[in-house]
């Protein structure tokens, strides 16, 4: 969903509207909401978002437009998310160094006993 439809009151009225014409089930229809958007204007969007919840159609991707809509300060959420892609990030270079380290003894063991070291 772009800001500008979030921001628009009729947006829910125009979404359960073609919900009804096309006979689609809410749960099926998925309209993603970013962090972006609840920054702009937290207040509009969280009463847009309530409204198409009554429709059962709303899902939020991640952690950080979770704690931002349940209020949580932008800065503090920016940090956070830093800090679990930080996480992530350190997880992939140890396993990397691992699969390496391991690779290096698979690769090169036989030489070494061909070499008596």
């Amino acid at each position: 969903m772009s800001p500008r439809q979030l921001a628009d009151p009729a947006f829910p009225t125009v979404v359960s509207e073609a919900l009804l014409r096309s006979q689609l089930a809410p749960d099926l229809l998925w309209l993603e909401v970013t962090e972006g958007i609840m920054i702009s204007e937290p207040e509009i969007a969280l009463a847009t978002l309530r409204r198409l919840r009554s429709l059962g159609i709303v899902w939020i991707p991640g952690f950080a437009a979770g704690m931002l809509l349940t209020g949580s300060d932008p800065v503090y959420t920016a940090i956070y998310q830093f800090i679990v892609i930080a996480m992530i990030y350190a997880a992939g270079g140890v396993t990397a160094l691992l699969a390496a380290s391991g690779y290096e003894r698979a690769a090169f063991e036989d030489e070494r006993l061909v070499a008596g070291r």
